[in-house]
């Protein structure tokens, strides 16, 4: 299998012969605790959080897996209904 990696400034690109590519990130423990937190609950990957939010970030949500946007869809609701019930 053909793959290979591009170092940059920014971090880390692989692009392997099979798919997609790949990026490593490094993020502040606090925001992957709230992310293994929210994969958890909602029972979705990491990859597609990190891939919705930025689509969403950009402005292309088309590219949001359908999963990943049911799944926030449902914690919309769910935080409507909390907040209904409060009131």
């Amino acid at each position: 299998m053909l793959s290979h990696s591009v170092n940059s400034i920014e971090g880390e690109l692989k692009i392997e012969a099979m798919g997609k590519p790949q990026i490593a990130v490094r993020m502040p423990p606090s925001l992957m605790e709230k992310l293994n937190s929210y994969v958890k609950k909602t029972g979705t990957s990491k990859t597609d959080v990190v891939v919705s939010a930025i689509a969403q970030y950009l402005g292309c949500a088309e590219n949001v897996p359908l999963n990943q946007r049911v799944a926030e869809l449902e914690r919309r609701v769910n935080e409507l209904e909390a907040d209904r019930s409060r009131n």
